[in-house]
């Protein structure tokens, strides 16, 4: 008989462990149940590259138990559990593999778990030494055969995590004058030692960001977009973030930092080796810098890189420049109220919905569309589709098309934007801001010289580094800035208050190195100062994270004058709806960018629009991926924005996402739903790939209360996953070692989103044993979204009686009683926030617990949720909810309590 096997830590992966002992945990489904249970046996073969092969045998746990909560499992059969620990063999050695075999009791021949026909591999575990203070060694332990081409710098410690900073600098050589491209240098820096496995954050064009992965040897794949295969010989991709797990438990991480006409990628060499590539399209000789970091989680190596980025960026600034001036001022400037319906209520965007053959008139029936389903957003996007574009060479959309005037196209949009706008504020007032898309060069074509636009502002014609086109007409340098003022007026002026900024790789496409160092900061300044000054933080970011973007001031920086105009940014690539294997990674994606995105000051990262319904795609056969994208989003702390086609929506998937304000009675007008906002979501691992046999997971927390939050998604195509959850991965890897003694006996329960489940109280002492673990599954699309609520203790208080008793005389011992009573009358409260909600602690701003004796109040407000506990006690459970501009923001909610 066989069976499968569900181990913890995770067969086929690498986990890192603080203590010198691991509790393993391993879950048994048998492949044929006949009604009765069968006894089984199971046991862990583990070892080392330097040590003798050992057997475990593990224990069986019955009843489940102290597996807490099976929120769901798809198996008809018994579900048997098997526990023992596994200990550190020596000091010296860090990284031990485990597999499990198994058998059915009386059975001669044990059954090995890598045997099945998809095996995932043996377990790494790595016994991280959780010392407070990094070694600090030299670059060499952890690059071999350092080039002698660099310099190395070592700039100390980073202030939070005391994680040591180095720079590797290699001068890079000037462009020739009159050369057709930027001088590149390519060095072969070194041998990333004791690796395990390995993170990467490479170019997808010039446009995105997209995680790499891979095991032992760094190797990054070749580049298969087909965007620039006007190049023959093939071409590895580059990258602007590495990280490395080494057999130690530490992350090694590296950074290429791209500034001042500079760009600075890494890929790899034929023998797993790191190779620089720099590239100058300065007439002088330049520095390259690529920042290193030890750290002992990689958000730790990844913060320290970043932020002496940041610094190396401050220190660069010319006193007195403009740019001295921006994020050097202090300036306090007042959050406009249009940030909380920008960046806190629904978007609507037509590009998936109406496409790039969009007209006002579809454009106003999806907007009548959205109203009679009750969808009200704040802002509609109209996407790419409403310019006067006139096509040149081959009739290929949308590259083969210039940019001709301001104005809407005459053809598509016949009133103009000023009168639609008009129409559609008087039609749908709680429209409150509505956006136009446009590209950096106005157009994927650029501009038509010969029309309106060519006409009143200098051009240049430059040569583009892709097969598309060999060239195009974009507005010089020296008229950018005086272009994006009156462009963008002229949006004002009819009523436009929002932008889409697309296609901003482009500039990163530019081949004569003097065009890029004369366009690049020149349309970066003027596109961010115009944008800034006429529509503040409504602006959406697109295809904008070439690498000295990425490194800009106006991105990376924050400023006493611009805290409250962070600008939407996208995380990633786009939203497919017709290609079903494009949603997992979609998620993956965007999960793992942002652990260099959440770095940047003046971003709030975006994981695109998706559709609440996919029943309007092309094909019927599709899966319904509208939830997956919904949860993710919820979870992405960025824009909610939606791109239904008309008819297709699903108004509770939405409602899951949001609250309504209470509406004011003088008004008629339909409030808009606020979006339940966290902090921005990154994955919990990085360096598995989205191929793996494990459950991506997403980790983030509420913005006012910080109540942790763990998303799990099914990263497969096809077929369902089951893995053991732990309560540690709720928090970050350092902090869920470090709490504070009188931290210990705190205790979480676990919500379950879609079931509704809560589990069992679990106690921090518990973390990392069997004690503190779930088992659960999920089917293929499928997803959960678990918030960790803490449990408040409430001694419930108690009428002393008379000092001594009245019949006898005797004297009463109160300390006795009252300590009996706190610890044997006290009842344990968790604040869930308002139910049906993806995340619904994210509803909550604030809240306070009180407690009262008096029967009067105790009738007032009854206790429902806590009937009959303590017949002349009240609890009152007092929260702040969203949306907080409201006419009664304190309400009173029940919360999940008893007696355990």
């Amino acid at each position: 008989m066989t069976a499968r096997i569900i181990g913890h830590p995770l067969l086929g992966q690498t986990t890192v462990i603080t203590k010198n002992h691991v509790d393993v945990t391993v879950a048994l489904f048998p492949h044929e149940w006949g009604g009765e249970e069968t006894p089984w046996e199971v046991a862990l073969w583990y070892g080392s590259k330097d040590m003798t092969w050992k057997q475990l045998d593990l224990i069986r746990v019955h009843n489940g138990i102290p597996i807490k909560d099976k929120f769901a499992v798809d198996s008809q059969g018994p579900v048997l559990f098997f526990s023992n620990t596994l200990k550190q063999q020596s000091m010296e050695e860090d990284l031990v593999c485990y597999t499990v075999k198994y058998k059915k009791m009386g059975d001669s021949i044990w059954k090995w778990v890598n045997d099945d026909p998809n095996p995932v591999g043996d377990a790494e575990i790595i016994f991280h030494k959780s010392s407070s203070i990094i070694p600090l060694s030299s670059m060499e332990d952890y690059i071999s055969n350092l080039s002698q081409s660099v310099h190395i710098n070592f700039h100390g410690l980073q202030e939070t995590s005391k994680s040591p900073i180095w720079t590797l600098a290699c001068p890079i050589p000037p462009s020739i004058a009159l050369a057709t491209e930027p001088s590149v240098e390519r060095i072969n820096i070194g041998i990333p030692t004791d690796i395990i496995r390995y993170f990467a954050l490479v170019k997808r064009m010039n446009f995105w960001l997209v995680p790499r992965h891979g095991r032992h040897k760094f190797e990054v794949g070749e580049d298969n977009c087909q965007f620039y295969s006007g190049n023959v010989e093939s071409k590895l991709e580059e990258a602007i973030l590495l990280s490395f797990l080494r057999s130690d438990g530490m992350h090694f991480v590296m950074l290429a930092l791209s500034m001042d006409g500079v760009e600075m990628t890494l890929t790899s060499g034929n023998d797993g080796s790191i190779v620089l590539i720099g590239k100058n399209e300065n007439e002088e000789k330049r520095e390259g810098i690529v920042i290193c970091a030890v750290g002992k989680t990689v958000e730790d190596g990844i913060a320290a890189t970043m932020d002496h980025a940041k610094r190396i960026i401050r220190e660069s600034f010319k006193p007195g420049s403009v740019i001295d001036q921006n994020f050097n001022r202090n300036e306090v400037i007042q959050e406009s109220e249009h940030r909380k319906t920008f960046h806190d209520e629904l978007v609507y965007c037509t590009w998936n919905s109406l496409g790039p053959t969009l007209t006002s008139t579809t454009l106003v029936s999806a907007l009548e569309d959205l109203s009679t389903s009750s969808i009200y957003p704040s802002t509609i996007i109209i996407d790419d589709g409403w310019q006067s574009i006139k096509s040149f060479g081959s009739e290929t959309f949308p590259t083969q098309h210039r940019w001709s005037r301001f104005e809407a196209s005459s053809t598509s949009f016949p009133e103009g934007l000023a009168n639609l706008s008009l129409r559609i504020r008087n039609l749908y007032p709680w429209i409150k801001n509505i956006g136009i898309w446009h590209g950096i060069f106005g157009y994927w074509g650029g501009i038509d010289p010969e029309d309106e636009i060519g006409r009143n502002y200098k051009l240049r014609w430059v040569e583009i580094n892709n097969h598309h086109r060999s060239g195009m007409w974009v507005v010089d340098a020296c008229d950018v800035r005086r272009f994006y003022d009156e462009f963008y007026s002229f949006l004002v002026s009819c009523g436009i208050n929002a932008v889409k900024l697309d296609t901003q790789g482009l500039l990163n496409d530019l081949k004569n190195p003097k065009d890029r160092r004369e366009l690049i900061p020149a349309y970066r300044d003027a596109v961010h100062a115009s944008l800034v000054s006429h529509f503040e933080d409504r602006v959406i970011s697109c295809m904008s994270q070439y690498p000295s973007n990425i490194f800009s001031p106006q991105l990376l920086l924050s400023s006493p004058g611009h805290i409250s105009r962070k600008v939407a940014m996208r995380n990633s690539d786009d939203f497919w709806p017709n290609d079903p294997t494009a949603h997992p990674w979609h998620i993956h994606t965007n999960s793992h960018t942002s652990h260099l995105t959440t770095h940047l000051e003046n971003i709030t990262p975006d994981w695109d629009m998706f559709q609440t319904s996919s029943s309007g795609t092309n094909s019927s056969s599709f899966p319904d991926y509208s939830s997956y994208h919904a949860a993710a989003r919820s979870l992405s702390g960025g824009l909610v924005s939606i791109t239904d086609s008309p008819g297709h929506h699903n108004t509770t998937l939405l409602s899951r996402l949001s609250c309504t304000p209470f509406k004011s009675t003088a008004s008629n007008v339909p409030c808009n739903p606020i979006i339940l906002r966290v902090n921005p979501g990154k994955s919990t691992e990085v360096y598995s790939d989205n191929k793996s046999h494990r459950i991506l997971k997403i980790r983030t927390s509420t913005i006012e209360t910080g109540v942790r939050i763990l998303g799990l998604f099914n990263p497969l195509a096809s077929g369902s996953i089951t893995e053991i959850i732990g309560l540690e991965e709720f928090f970050p890897f350092s902090q869920s070692h470090s709490h504070e003694e009188n931290e210990a006996d705190i205790e979480y329960i676990i919500h379950s989103s879609t079931t509704k489940k809560l589990s069992r109280p679990i106690s921090l002492q518990t973390l990392g044993t069997t004690a503190s673990k779930f088992i659960i599954t999920l089917p293929s699309y499928g997803y959960e979204i678990l918030t960790a609520c803490r449990i408040y203790r409430i001694p419930v208080p108690l009428t002393l009686p008379l000092p001594r008793n009245p019949n006898t005389n005797d004297t009463i011992n109160t300390n006795s009683i009252l300590n009996n009573h706190a610890s044997e009358n006290s009842i344990k409260i968790a604040i869930l926030g308002i139910l049906n909600k993806f995340i619904a602690a994210a509803a909550i701003t604030d809240s306070s617990i009180s407690i009262s004796t008096s029967p009067l109040l105790a009738r007032e407000t009854p206790a429902q949720e806590l009937p009959n506990l303590f017949p002349n006690s009240q609890v009152q459970v007092q929260v702040q909810v969203q949306p907080q501009k409201t006419s009664d923001s304190g309400v009173r909610m029940e919360g999940y309590g008893g007696r355990f």
